[in-house]
């Protein structure tokens, strides 16, 4: 078993971390100039044979993300259950709209999108695409979770035993926990697909839903907030146990790949990606953040639009792109001359 050992130095504090998880917080004493609160930091093995991975050191831009329970939810354990899944995947930023020329999108419920971006999603699931949707707070009036008919007690905590598949009545998962008693009207186009179930087999509240679109498309609402506060509270008992999600939702892990096991560390940035001279940028996925820090307009000697399926081919000279949204699959070559920091 592998644990990741993270320490940020903030303006205000020093964090230690462990896989993700804060640990240790010690405020930094400002006035008094007390920035050494923590001098060393040990790792021990009692009765182990143990191997020390190779130590990253690098800065992080000012605005760096604080990592705690509910990051944990939202990426964490996601990201886990795909990657015990053995499935391929691949990783978008949220406004990231390249993601729609996939087949399958996994996205949480708490995550805000606007209204257009919100009409995509339908008109993905309308055209045959599946959207999971992840649950962690018993919410069910945010984005994508008020599309299903959902009544949860949102103070009324009861216990559960196991997750249980609705269509085969095979336990799923043997966890015990604590979920908000919910229910769901039945409709002709929802279904449950798996519930929480108590320690006499009755049903609890449902932990898979799925809303059915007339070209084949599909909505999977997970709700897994006590699912994953069991986790977070028995990780060693009750991790791994992520697997079996991946297989209710029905990836395809016979198409992975095999792989070796390497200490050699990812080549990538930390901060922002600085260059000069004569650049060249090939890549199947770009967006444009939208922050002061940046400005959102490019000014560009020479666009190029081809098609090849259809034979387009358009040139525009000098132009300027501002809020770029570009949707589906698609290849980007940018070419550029000069000094150029982009945020990573």
């Amino acid at each position: 078993m592998w644990y990741t050992l993270k320490i940020e130095s903030l303006d205000n504090s020093i964090n230690v971390y462990v896989d993700d998880a804060l640990k240790i917080q010690d405020p930094k004493d400002l006035v008094a100039n007390n920035h050494e609160n923590i001098s060393r930091v040990a790792l021990t093995s009692l009765y182990n044979n143990v191997e020390f991975g190779p130590i990253k050191v690098g800065r992080v831009s000012d605005y760096s993300q604080k990592i705690n329970e509910k990051t944990e939810y939202e990426n964490y354990y996601p990201l886990s259950l795909l990657a015990l899944s053995k499935s391929r995947y691949d990783i978008f930023r949220d406004n990231d709209l390249s993601a729609f020329s996939k087949d399958t999108i996994i996205r949480s419920d708490e995550l805000k999108i606007d209204n257009s971006t919100f009409d995509k999603y339908l008109d993905y699931v309308n055209e045959g695409g599946r959207l999971i949707v992840i649950n962690t707070n018993n919410d069910f009036n945010q984005s994508f979770s008020r599309l299903f008919h959902i009544r949860s007690n949102a103070t009324n905590l009861e216990p559960f035993e196991s997750i249980s598949s609705n269509k085969s009545g095979k336990l799923l998962i043997k966890v015990t926990g604590r979920v908000n008693a919910t229910q769901i009207e039945p409709l002709s186009d929802e279904k449950i697909i798996a519930s929480y179930q108590g320690n006499h087999n009755q049903t609890i509240a449902p932990f898979v839903i799925e809303k059915s679109f007339p070209k084949g498309g599909r909505i999977t609402l997970i709700n897994a907030g006590g699912y994953f506060n069991t986790i977070s509270n028995f990780p060693r008992q009750y991790f791994l146990s992520l697997s079996n999600v991946s297989k209710l939702l029905g990836f395809d892990s016979g198409r992975v790949t095999s792989s070796t096991n390497t200490s050699i560390p990812i080549k990538g940035f930390i901060g922002d990606m600085e260059t000069s001279g004569v650049i060249t940028l090939n890549s199947s996925s770009i967006s444009l953040v939208n922050e002061t820090n940046y400005s959102n307009t490019i000014n560009a000697h020479q666009i190029e639009i081809v098609n090849k399926a259809n034979g387009l081919y358009k040139i525009f000279d000098n132009v300027s792109i501002k809020s770029l949204r570009l949707v589906g699959g698609y290849n980007v070559i940018i070419n550029y001359t000069g000094d150029w920091s982009y945020p990573i």
